[in-house]
């Protein structure tokens, strides 16, 4: 008998290494979120509230030209997201706010390279 020994090469301790990093990276990312300072509370000054209606679908026009509405009656086809260089109907803008749509608007007189930075 020699006294040669074969030691394996799928030793179990990388595993158990990268175990122990990743539960310790994840309970450092928890305790830093659990410990960070509190969320900011309460209304922002600024803000602005309104009154609106029934968000029910109406067909026609229901808004002046120009009126942006936070809310209310709205056209049942919704405006598809994407950008419009002339205006679009608020009754179908308000749709698509309705189903979360972030919805920018610029005046006409906005220069290019502005527009082209919102596109």
């Amino acid at each position: 008998m020699s006294g040669t020994k074969t030691v394996p090469s799928d030793s179990p301790w990388g595993k158990r290494l990268g175990a122990i990093v990743g539960v310790s990276a994840v309970l450092g990312l928890v305790a830093l979120m659990l410990f960070n300072s509190d969320p900011v509370t309460g209304i922002p000054d600024g803000t602005e509230t309104f009154t609106v209606g029934s968000p029910e679908h109406i067909n026609g026009d229901i808004y002046a030209k120009g009126e942006i509405p936070a809310g209310g009656p709205h056209d049942a086809v919704l405006a598809n997201c994407g950008f419009y260089d002339t205006p679009v109907r608020a009754e179908n803008a308000l749709h698509s706010l309705e189903h979360g749509a972030v919805w920018i608007t610029y005046l006409p007189d906005l220069p290019s390279e502005q527009t082209d930075r919102l596109r």
